[in-house]
Parts: C-alpha cells; structure tokens; sequence
C-alpha cells in the first residue's frame, strides 16, 4: 500500500480528494486480498535414503510480524498440511533433529499451493552429543501378528532364515528342516507378504537360502485376517526382507565356514533415487548333514507285532539362489514393480536302514542302502501395481505372479535279509532303482481395494485366482538277476497329474476408537481339485464352497501392556502326494498309498494374548484353543514283505488347547536371555473309523537362549525340548537340541 501511495504523490493535476479515493480503493483492495485464506502443503525426506522423515518441525512466520503463525509436524509419510494461511509474504523452515534445517527467508502465498518436495540432509554433529537409552521392542505384539526383529537375535548372524526361525518362541525346526507353529505342520511361508510358491523340500532350501543378515524382521501370524489365504490351519510366518536405506548404490557381500562341511556365500547390490528401487541378492549354500535315529511301531490290532529301525544317513548339497526386485514410481499416486527368484540345487544323499519286526512268531531282520541324487531349479516372476489417490482415501493394489519348478530324483536301493546274527541269508539281494521327473506350475492373480472414509475407519476387499499344476512322472525298475537286465516294475511305475483352481474373494473392515481397535472380516474360496493317474487312466474330483470369518479386538490399557482376543477360521487341503493312489517308496521301508477321495479339514482357532513391557523385559503370555474337523490322518499296516503300508482317511475331530510364555530379559548392555514356553492338550478322534481308534499326549516347547555380548563378539548357548506328540496312532517320544 506504500508503494501505491507513493505513486500517487507526483500526479499533481489530481485532486486531493480523487487521491485519497484511489489510495482507498487500493487499501480495500489489498485487505481483501489479505483476508482470503489458502492451504500450503509439502512432504519433508531424507536426502540420502530419499525416505520420508516423520515428525519434522514445520514453521511458518510472517515477516511483518513477530513469533510463529503457523507451526505443523510431518506424518508418517512425511506429508504436512497447514490450512487458513492468508495471503502474503512468509518465512518458511523445517527442522528436524540430526538433519540440517530448511530455510526460505521469502515465500510469497498467492494461492493454494503444492512446495516441490524438500530433501533434508544429515548433520552428523548435532548427534554427538546425544546419546539413546531407548529403542524400539525387539517383540511387538500388533492386531494381528507377533512381530520378531532379527536384530534382536544375533546368535543367527552369518546363517539362514531357517536358523533364525529356530530361536523363535512357538516355532520348531526340525533336524531335516520341517517347520511347525505350536506343534501343527499346517503352516504357510510368506516372503514380503507374498505366499512362497515353494512346498515340501523346495520350502526348507528356500528358508536355507535367505541369509539372516538379509532379514529385517519375522512376523508370526497366528489368526490371519480376511486378506490372507484361508489356507494353513497354524498360521502365517512372513519373512520381510530389508530394503535400500542409502540413496544411490549400496552393495556388500559375506561369507561363512560352519562346523560339519557348512559353507555360505553371498552378495547384494541396492540402488535407490527419487523414482527407482532397485535390488539384486545371490546365495551360495553348501551343506553336509549327518544324521542318525531310531524308529518304534507297533501295529495295532496285531499279536505283538513291533518294528524297529536304526537309521544312518549323510547328504551333501549345494544351491545357488537369486533375488531381483525393482519398484519405479511412474507418478506420485502410481507406481509398479517387478521381482524375480530362481534357485538351482543339487543333492547327493546316503541313508543305511537296520530294521527288526518282531512276530509272535519269532523276529525278521532286513537291511538296506539307499542312495539318492536329486536336481533341482525354480524360477519365480511377479508383476504389479499400486495407487493411491493424493488424499489418502482410496488405493488399489494388483499384481500377478508365474512360478515353474522342475525336479529330477534318481534312486537306488539295495535290500537284503539277514538272520538272527545279522549275517545275509540271500546271495541275491533286491536291486531297485527309480526315477522320479516332477514339474509344477503355479500362476496367481489378485486385485485388493483399500477405502478410508476417516482417519480410525477403514474397508479392504479384494479378489485373488491361485491355479496349481503338478506333472509327476514316476517310474521303478528291478533288477532281474536270470537275464541280467532291468525290468519296469508295473504295479510301482505311474504318471500323476494334479490340478487345483482356488478363486476366492474377502471383504474386512478396522476400526479405531481411542485405545480400543476392532477388526472383522469374512473370505470365501471355491475349491475345484482333479487327480489323474494316467497309467491305469484313473480319475477323481472334488469341488466345495467354504466361508471363512475372522474377528479381533485388540486393547492398549497402557505405554506398558496391550491385550488382544482374536478368532479365525483356516483350511488345510490335502497334498498331491496324499490322494496319489500309486505307492511312494522314497522311503524304503514305508509304503505310501494316497487317497484321492480325502477331504479338507477345517479349523476354528481362538486366542487370547497380553503384551506387557517395561525398560529391561519384553514378557508375552498367550491362551490358544484350536477344534478340527475332518482331521487328515496317517494309517499304519504291516506288509507282506517286511515294510510298513500307510495310508489317509478323514477322522472325527481333534482339538487342542494350550499356552505359551515368551520373556526377554536384558539386566544389562551385556546380557540378555531369551525363554519361551509352550505347553498344550492334543486329543484325536477316530470313532467314524473305529469305535477305540483315540489318543492324545501333553506336547509342547521349551527353548532357552542365553546371550553374551563382549566388544564385536557375541557368546550364547540354545536348549530346545519338544515334548511327547501323538496322532491317532503313533506317539513321538520326547526329544531335545
């Protein structure tokens, strides 16, 4: 207004009443203008990760005035917001602690206004002095999920995922690599949210190719929501992998030597930038494994009738693994990416059995060698999307996925009988040897939509399409000692050919009020299943509906102790190998015969868990129930030939009941341990079967990991002990690692 003033004085020819209308007019003008309010909006990031900073000081001043006008912090994306900012010329700054400040001595506001994105970089020395007493919990306990970061577990440096999963409350690794969650096998493998294709061995090598140190954390999901596939009657492990914290290239590599021929090697490369994230991973693993134990069977009904067996066993292997990924952000809202794997393995295994069946009759001895080598490659390829709108209210996710695995296992057995003195009876012993070529394809689509109409309220729904193809192409010859030539046995020799097709949809909904937080949701797949054994042209279908509700409420009564009760129903269909009616003889003195009229069972699983934290312990306790039905069960005949017949049949029901401990205690920066308790209730029934036909056992879990800390070293001793398990027939002994 000065400036039009001044303007005005030299026009002497005015009146001194025309230039005092035309100064009112322009000061009226110029109020007008700065009554009229706008909105001013920007997102803060770090320079060098280009990740969004959350919690910076934003301060706007205006410059004829004193103190600050506008003051706002960034969220958790580093977007900020200030409203009713009226029109004029501003001092702008952000700051934020360890990062240098953002100045703009002149802003000049006009109109609603979008600042270019602004990048803070980091000032080392005001963190000097500065030192953090606190950190993040190494177990939180979230909704849905317990979650592990692998920080946490040290003892792990320099191994797998595998390794880890070990020292994890409620989780059991098997010797040969077979992972179970509170006591049942019913568990599916996610990497990045994302079902691993992988089953069966081809899991293990996945879980042994991941190196620790690539983990960020582990994630334990023991009642999913609506978004996950109904599938796995125990739960969810996710594995999430780290991600590029340093803008521009970053790369690193390790290498390891174990105890009993144990070796690993690997490398990786990041390169992050504003658009573009990208990352590359390749593992080496060799491994030798030695193992040794005894088998006890008795057949019931029977006169004492009792197997036993010694086993000794030496496997060598080694695979290479590959991981790509790229995600580019083709605009603010929208952006796509790319992931790849492939892995390729090799397995040379040698296992000697010594087994003993014990009639009323009298005792049969037999032996046999058996030697195994096994191919193995995989490849795995993604693609998707994702948008959201700019408000934040609306986002939709897709992507579609192919996986090829193929397989090739030769085998060569070696049996003979022997006499009470273990001295061979038979001159010729039975020579046999198989070839098993195994192909699977596995393609999977899936559209998810996200709608947030206020800040605690939230809607999801979503459609997904999981098709599976199993080529299995078996074949058995023996050896025919009167013409000296191998023979195809034709009542082991069979092509299996499995097709699954699982479309499914789900709608959920979270809410939030205060310190309460709510979560239901209901998911419903179709199940089309085909068998086809195309050596004796045999066929089977199974096609059914199943609904699937899942609920939580989760309670925070404090900084210190959150509480959750949680509800899910799950499904566990049966495996190709279980309704291939043709025997499997991969291990020698078991034959398996599928049956391919088996039924899905379903579970319906309850939980009740508390979080309770203080400075030095992170103490977790749980009560869990679990009711099944249509149980699939193993039945256990003798041969006629000295081996042991199992089949799969449907029983009544199961259920379980028990309850889990986890505690960490860190008395000091040196010292922490790790105890974790599980103890459960099992009982099966197979009345529909047969009148007598229960059991049921006291299973359970104990580890206990101990952990020292001196300078770069880390000492540290783990005892696990897994109780008595039983199934309808069999009772596992004790065992402890």
């Amino acid at each position: 207004m000065r400036q039009l003033v001044m303007l005005s004085l030299p026009f002497h020819s005015l009146s001194r009443r025309c230039i005092w209308i035309f100064v009112g007019l322009a000061g009226s003008g110029c109020l007008a203008f700065n009554q009229q309010n706008f909105r001013l909006e920007g997102k803060i990031l770090d320079k060098n990760s280009g990740l969004p900073l959350a919690g910076a000081h934003i301060e706007l001043k205006k410059i004829s005035e004193k103190g600050i006008a506008f003051l706002a912090v960034s969220g958790e994306d580093g977007f900020f917001e200030l409203r009713e900012v009226a029109g004029g010329y501003y001092k702008f700054r952000v700051s934020f602690l360890g990062f240098k400040s953002y100045k703009k001595d002149s802003l000049f506001i006009t109109k609603d206004e979008r600042l270019p994105d602004i990048f803070l970089k980091r000032d080392s020395s005001h963190l000097k002095p500065i030192t953090i007493e606190d950190k993040a919990p190494d177990i939180l306990l979230e909704a849905d999920r317990k979650v592990y970061k692998t920080e946490a577990f040290l003892n792990a440096a320099g191994g797998s995922a595998l390794d880890i999963l070990r020292t994890l409350p409620g989780i059991q690794v098997e010797p040969n690599g077979r992972v179970s969650l509170r006591g049942s096998r019913g568990v599916l493998i996610y990497v990045d949210g994302r079902q691993s294709s992988l089953s069966g061995s081809g899991r293990r090598a996945l879980l042994q190719s991941l190196p620790a140190d690539q983990i960020e954390q582990i994630e334990v999901i023991t009642q999913p929501g609506a978004s996950f596939d109904a599938e796995g009657v125990s739960g969810i492990i996710n594995i999430v992998l780290k991600k590029s914290a340093e803008r521009g290239f970053t790369a690193g590599g390790n290498v390891m030597a174990g105890s009993h021929n144990k070796y690993n090697a690997g490398a990786f490369v990041f390169y992050s930038s504003p658009r573009w994230n990208i990352s590359a991973h390749y593992n080496f693993r060799y491994t030798a494994l030695w193992a040794r134990g005894t088998l006890e069977r008795t057949f019931q009904p029977g006169d004492s009738l009792r197997q036993h067996q010694n086993r000794h066993g030496l496997e060598n292997g080694a695979q290479h693994n590959g991981r790509f990924s790229m995600r580019y952000q083709v605009a603010k809202p929208f952006s796509v990416f790319l992931e790849g794997s492939f892995r390729a393995a090799h397995k040379v295994e040698s296992r000697y059995f010594l087994q003993q069946f014990q009639f009323s009759t009298g005792s049969q001895f037999s032996d046999r060698l058996n030697s195994e080598a096994q191919n193995d490659r995989n490849a795995e390829v993604t693609a998707g999307f994702q948008f959201k709108s700019q408000d934040k209210k609306h986002e939709f996710k897709g992507e579609a996925s192919y996986s090829d695995k193929f397989s090739k296992e030769f085998d060569r057995f070696i049996t003979q009988q022997l006499d009470d003195q273990l001295v061979v009876v038979s001159p010729y012993p039975e020579l046999r040897k198989q070839l098993l070529l195994e192909g699977w394809r596995i393609q999977q689509a899936r559209l998810d939509y996200e709608w947030k109409p206020r800040k605690n309220l939230a809607f999801e729904t979503g459609l997904k399409s999981t098709w599976r193809h199993l080529d299995s192409d078996f074949s058995v010859e023996d050896l025919n000692y009167d013409s000296s030539r191998w023979q195809v046995n034709p009542a082991l020799t069979n092509h299996f050919v499995y097709s699954e097709w699982v479309p499914a949809g789900y709608v959920s909904a979270r809410w939030r009020l205060e310190r309460w937080s709510f979560k239901a949701g209901l998911r419903a797949e179709w199940t089309s299943i085909r068998v086809t054994e195309l050596t004796q042209n045999l066929s089977a279908s199974n096609r059914y509906l199943r609904w699937f509700p899942s609920a939580s409420i989760a309670y925070k009564a404090g900084e210190k102790m959150s509480i959750r009760l949680s509800y899910a129903r799950r499904i566990n269909r049966p495996s190709p190998g279980w309704l291939n009616p043709f025997p499997d003889i991969s291990d020698p003195l078991l034959v398996r015969f599928g049956n391919p009229y088996l039924n899905p069972e379903i579970s319906e699983t309850g939980e009740l868990s508390l979080e309770y934290k203080t400075a030095r312990c992170t103490f977790t306790p749980a009560l869990y129930g679990r009711w099944i039905r249509n149980v699939m069960g193993r039945f256990l005949a003798p041969g006629n030939d000295g081996t042991a017949i199992q089949t799969y049949r449907n029983l009544s029901q199961a259920w379980s009941a028990g309850t889990e401990w986890v505690a960490r205690y860190q008395p000091s920066a040196w010292f922490q341990v790790l105890g974790n308790v599980n103890l459960f209730y099992y009982a099966v029934s197979g009345e529909n079967l047969q009148s007598d036909l229960n059991n049921s056992a006291v299973g359970g879990l104990i580890k206990l990991v101990p952990e020292w800390r001196w300078r770069f070293f880390t000492f540290f001793l783990s005892g696990q002990y897994i109780l008595p398990q039983a199934t309808v027939q069999n009772r596992y002994r004790a065992r402890y690692f």
